[in-house]
């Protein structure tokens, strides 16, 4: 199901993150931690946090689309 792949392709996408991208991922989406407790977290300012999260999730999205579209070629052929 798309579901599943979209799911599949976010796992693989959040494990080839590295160092602060993926310590703020998990902060905040498995923790739950809101920005400013990030900040204190990660000894940055609140809005560098947001900075941050806003670059990664356009990371994880570019790579989860290419993910999907790799999905979507392989069953083509």
């Amino acid at each position: 199901t798309l579901f599943r792949s979209l799911f599949m392709a976010l796992e693989h996408c959040v494990d080839e993150l590295q160092g602060r991208s993926k310590r703020v991922i998990e902060l905040r989406y498995r923790e739950g931690l809101k920005s400013n407790n990030i900040a204190k977290e990660m000894r940055l300012s609140s809005g560098a946090v947001r900075m941050l999260l806003c670059r990664v999730r356009s990371v994880l999205r570019r790579c989860i689309e290419r993910q999907v579209a790799g999905v979507d070629r392989g069953r083509a052929t």
